[in-house]
């Protein structure tokens, strides 16, 4: 129970996969408020500078307690990974306005890169870290928002996430391979007949090694397009072979975080 409302957690582990996974359900009971009480009544003004939703700290957060010193902050972003340089996530006003956004993963590593932990979310939302609070995931939030609408509850909350422990950087983690494995994981379908040797294995394209993300394939004319982003920076050699024909031409670009493909 949460308060007045009940709530399923279930946690899994797998033996030989990093990753814990979290599927949380909440059934609130009515609409409670869940935030900063800041002009939460009639004495709300669309012109405010302030608004009640801009701050994290008071809403519903999963948090994450960890011992570690002079933590460091990496979060991903399309095609890039960006490390954050701020000393907290939280802001009042829209001129004090902070990137607190999570696109698939936040992860806190020491400051000397020795072990870390990884957030994985389901949705895209807000994460909390100040050096005196712990990483935390923003799960709901109910009252005045953009424009003046009341962000209601109007059914249970849904929400999967995971963390995953590691030891290293966040690219020596392999962390944007996980979150890829995480968000489109391998679907088993159920077949009506034995299938023949030859349909065991087929794949359009094979690559030697790690943190290669294949992020879009198009055809031009008779010609097929694959383009393949270097998500985890390493710079070795990789090679790409099409095993459906006799020949391939690869134009590699090796890139830090910033900009690879």
């Amino acid at each position: 129970m949460i308060s007045s409302h009940p709530s399923v957690e279930l946690i899994t582990v797998a033996q030989g996969q990093k990753r814990i996974d979290f599927h949380l359900r909440l059934d609130w009971k009515g609409n409670p408020g869940i935030g900063s009480e800041y002009c939460q009544a009639a004495s709300w003004r669309q012109e405010d500078n302030r608004k009640a939703f801009y701050d994290d700290r008071y809403k519903l957060l999963a948090l994450f307690p960890l011992n570690l010193p002079s933590q460091k902050v990496y979060k991903n972003a399309p095609f890039d990974v960006t490390e954050s340089k701020l000393t907290n996530t939280f802001f009042t006003t829209w001129d004090g306005i902070k990137n607190n956004i999570i696109l698939n993963w936040v992860g806190v590593v020491d400051a000397s890169n020795n072990c870390g932990l990884a957030l994985l979310t389901d949705p895209t939302t807000s994460y909390a870290h100040g050096t005196d609070f712990p990483l935390g995931l923003t799960l709901q939030y109910s009252g005045m928002g953009l424009w003046g609408r009341n962000y209601r509850i109007t059914g249970p909350l849904d929400v999967k996430y995971a963390i995953i422990p590691h030891a290293g950087s966040w690219d020596h983690a392999e962390m944007w391979t996980e979150s890829d494995s995480w968000n489109q994981p391998l679907v088993a379908a159920i077949m009506n007949a034995r299938p023949d040797l030859s349909d065991y294995r087929k794949s359009l394209i094979d690559v030697t090694g790690t943190g290669l993300e294949v992020s879009a394939v198009m055809f031009q004319g008779n010609d097929l397009i694959v383009r393949i982003f270097n998500g985890e920076g390493n710079a070795a050699t990789k090679e790409i072979m099409a095993v459906w024909h006799d020949s391939w031409v690869i134009q590699q670009k090796n890139k830090r975080p910033g900009g690879r493909e």
